[in-house]
């Protein structure tokens, strides 16, 4: 069987290839789908498997990292291609690995937009790890999903004392994105150890309740619990 058509649909760089996109939507015929499709992506570590995962799982073609060469970056930016081991259509995109050295400790701009674009547009948003990074701060991810929840509540400047004021606050932007449907954050514990696994997901889900309490949120959205949004 042919392998599916791919596309990178976001750059090293962050530009969006509009014409490849149009070549792709003739190519998948996406055309008739409506809005007959769901999405999955997938976020993480660099060279922590993503790629390999949805090639198994879902029968794409990514590339993936050759160990024998070395660890390294292989997929840059944001690629996507259609499933074709599932019968009613159903998009896949493979995001950068976050955390690599080729973008450096500093320039953490476009992983925290690529997985803000994914979980916009994602029904399901798979966050690959290693079981041993559970309870981590920075290798389980934390950080960056604090960044992007804390995004999608306002687009406005932060106060120098830390606290949003009536001044600082403009329109809630994102947070409207998920009052129309609930994400699925799935977590993937890779190679997991002697720890049980309920005990890896009530750390997890631990841990996202507190990084939703601690961001800032629209008046209406104040009292909203993690589940209005997202099904964990």
């Amino acid at each position: 069987m042919a392998a599916p058509p791919k596309i990178q649909l976001v750059d090293f760089n962050g530009m969006f290839n509009v014409d490849g996109f149009t070549d792709f939507v003739i190519e998948s015929n996406m055309e008739s789908w409506g809005l007959d499709y769901k999405v999955v992506a997938i976020m993480g570590p660099q060279s922590s498997g993503k790629s390999t995962l949805l090639n198994q799982v879902f029968g794409t073609s990514f590339t993936e990292m050759d160990a024998m060469k070395g660890r390294s970056q292989t997929t840059q930016g944001i690629w996507m291609a259609r499933s074709p081991v599932v019968d009613d259509p159903l998009l896949v995109m493979d995001l950068e690995g976050n955390d690599g050295r080729e973008r450096g400790e500093d320039d953490t701009a476009f992983e925290k937009q690529a997985t803000l674009f994914a979980m916009a547009s994602a029904d399901i948003l798979l966050v690959n790890m290693w079981s041993h990074d559970v309870g981590r701060e920075t290798g389980s991810g934390k950080p960056l999903l604090k960044t992007v929840l804390e995004g999608l509540g306002w687009e406005g400047v932060r106060a120098e004392s830390g606290q949003w004021t009536r001044c600082d606050i403009r329109q809630p932007v994102n947070l409207k994105l998920f009052n129309q449907k609930r994400t699925v954050l799935l977590f993937v514990f890779r190679d997991r150890t002697k720890t049980p696994l309920e005990y890896l997901a009530s750390t997890m889900s631990t841990d996202m309740q507190k990084i939703w309490e601690s961001v800032p949120k629209p008046p209406q959205y104040v009292d909203s619990p993690i589940s209005d949004f997202f099904d964990i």
